[in-house]
């Protein structure tokens, strides 16, 4: 009987040595996961981060754009009034030749 008392003291701690282990080697799993879980949520902000910034460079560039692209309608818009302009101004002339070369004839 204490032999068998014995033997079931020893498998008992071993049992508890075996449990220990097991808990220690999941304490360390826990550890590696919160670990790479932080670099992960670390990653993670780094790339919101990236992605704001990108996204406000992208805007402020539409922006720009879009001022340029006003900028490029009011040149034409200006250039367009100088050749009605000229246009006006070449007509002019003509009819002022015509009328001059008309009243010449006439005297």
């Amino acid at each position: 009987a204490r032999e068998e008392k014995e033997r079931m003291e020893r498998s008992m701690i071993q049992v508890r040595e075996e449990l220990r282990d097991d808990i220690s080697e999941l304490h360390q799993q826990r550890l590696s996961s919160e670990a790479a879980l932080s670099e992960m949520s670390e990653q993670m902000s780094r790339v919101k981060t990236l992605y704001h910034e990108y996204h406000s460079r992208l805007d402020a560039l539409q922006r720009r754009e879009e001022v340029a692209e006003k900028r490029e309608a009011g040149a034409r818009t200006r250039e367009d009034g100088v050749a009605r302009r000229e246009t006006t101004m070449q007509t002019r002339e003509d009819w002022m030749a015509r009328r001059g070369a008309e009243l010449r004839t006439q005297q």
